[in-house]
């Protein structure tokens, strides 16, 4: 058989077409074989400036550092009961300039009943539920009052 014989033992012509083969190989594996990679993924930030901003009020009204606030806990795991919960939702209404009801956090978290919202609604949802509110709704219509002659 000829995998026994040494490759310089081989007709000439036989060894160029092997290491003609091997330059090929060793060309495909280093440039690829044309097909170009994906590009990436583009990044997404994991904090957006919603949730930061979010994360310091929680912090300042419960009594945290902003980076003792993760965004995975609810706010009954970071100590925060009903009535913070309360001065929370209304501290990030006056600051971020928008308005949350019930309604919407009922949505957000499935639970009816208001007290029972800290202990479902994580720092990370209730900041999605602040960054939806704050998308620009579209521009009232006036209507011009009819000249008077």
């Amino acid at each position: 058989m000829l995998t026994d014989v040494p490759i310089c033992l081989l007709p000439s012509r036989i060894a160029m077409t092997m290491t003609r083969l091997g330059l090929v190989f060793v060309a495909l594996i280093t440039i690829g074989c044309g097909t170009s990679a994906p590009p990436p993924a583009p990044t997404v930030p994991t904090e957006s400036k919603g949730l930061s901003s979010v994360q310091e009020i929680v912090a300042q009204e419960i009594g945290l550092e902003p980076e003792d606030v993760s965004p995975d806990k609810t706010f009954d795991e970071l100590g925060a009961d009903g009535l913070d919960f309360i001065s929370i939702v209304t501290e990030v209404e006056v600051r971020l300039g928008v308005a949350i009801t019930v309604e919407v956090l009922e949505k957000a978290t499935g639970v009816s009943d208001p007290k029972d919202m800290p202990a479902t609604l994580t720092v990370h949802q209730f900041a999605e539920v602040v960054e939806s509110l704050k998308t620009p709704a579209d521009p009232p219509t006036t209507e011009s009052e009819p000249e008077m002659p």
